[in-house]
């Protein structure tokens, strides 16, 4: 069994489309401890769910899911009709169908260049997406790979790592100015965006109760880590006669290691050491806003990166607080 939504994208709705519809039911008494509240015929009809059959429910804070059969494995599939639109956002719409969980996305289109920036986006961004058909007017998109969410923990792992890695291999070549070699160590920004995408996907079509938010933020901030340390090595690509100072560079390994610090901490957490390190990235922001006046105005860029590096690890902290301690009794004093 699998579902199918059909959405007509049109130049009027393309920035605020949603994908769910809200409406009010009356609770009713039934029996002496009992609430029930009816199913929308439309969902029914839709589910081919009937009087006597099982359904899953998940809760969280005040939002209740009812999920027809085995939720877990159904696919979820939807027609998207950009016709009617002549430029196509296609990295943003892939991203939004991708993290919902769609396994296939059928694309209707006019424009056939739309199919190479389906197949761009795919193959920078996204893991398991392939096009299975195409014409000049319409492509299939299918998750060929399946989802694998015994494997979260090793892909955030992964994640973690390659972040890390992108930080280190960035400020070795800084220091070396072997330039010509960033372009090499920007795949790993890509393999960032690959896996955040996968995990965000995971996330959302997963059970992983009410700290759900915060793990998708740490997520999203990790890509965004990633993010600031392709910008400065994008940077770098347009200053070949760029020599770093010794200040900026003490920065950078300051910064490379509240990211490192992080990385541990966030596998053998504890409060104490979260505060410890949420101090020293203050530290390190501190000391970068006050030396900016002071510096050449060709690192004033670095410098910016630097300073939002640090801004975003001071944000991980608190995300991966409020993540860790979660409902955990344990943890409040």
């Amino acid at each position: 069994m699998y579902t199918h939504t059909y959405l007509v994208i049109t130049e009027k709705n393309i920035y605020d489309f949603v994908f769910h519809i809200t409406m009010k039911r009356k609770i009713v008494k039934h029996g002496p401890s009992s609430l029930t509240i009816s199913l929308p015929i439309k969902w029914v009809n839709q589910t081919g769910i009937r009087a006597g059959d099982e359904v899953d429910i998940e809760y969280e804070d005040n939002l209740l899911r009812v999920f027809a059969g085995d939720h877990k494995q159904k696919e979820k599939h939807i027609t998207v009709d950009l016709s009617a639109i002549k430029e196509v956002p296609m990295e943003r719409f892939l991203a939004i169908f991708y993290k919902l969980g769609y396994d296939e996305i059928k694309f209707m289109f006019k424009s056939p260049k739309i199919i190479q920036e389906i197949q761009k986006t795919i193959n920078e961004m996204f893991i398991g997406y392939e096009i299975i058909e195409q014409t000049n007017q319409k492509c299939i998109i299918k998750n060929i790979s399946g989802d694998r969410s015994g494997e979260f923990e090793n892909i955030m792992r992964r994640l973690f790592l390659v972040t890390v890695s992108l930080a280190n291999n960035s400020l070795d070549i800084i220091q070396s100015g072997k330039i010509r070699d960033i372009k090499e160590i920007l795949v790993l920004e890509t393999t960032n965006n690959k896996l955040s995408n996968y995990l965000h996907r995971m996330v959302i079509r997963g059970a992983f109760g009410s700290v759900k938010s915060f793990l998708y933020l740490i997520i999203w901030a990790l890509e965004g880590v990633a993010d600031d340390y392709r910008d400065i090595c994008k940077y770098i690509q347009t200053q070949p006669k760029y020599s770093p100072t010794k200040p900026m560079l003490k920065f950078y390994e300051e910064t490379n290691e509240n990211l490192d610090m992080y990385y541990r901490n966030y596998y053998k957490f504890n409060i104490k050491s979260f505060e410890a390190l949420r101090q020293k990235i203050k530290e390190t922001r501190d000391s970068i806003k006050n030396d900016i006046t002071n510096i050449p105005k060709e690192e004033s860029v670095i410098y910016f990166y630097l300073l939002s590096l640090n801004v975003r690890l001071f944000e991980l902290i608190n995300a991966t607080m409020a993540y860790e301690i979660g409902d955990n009794e344990d943890f409040i004093s």
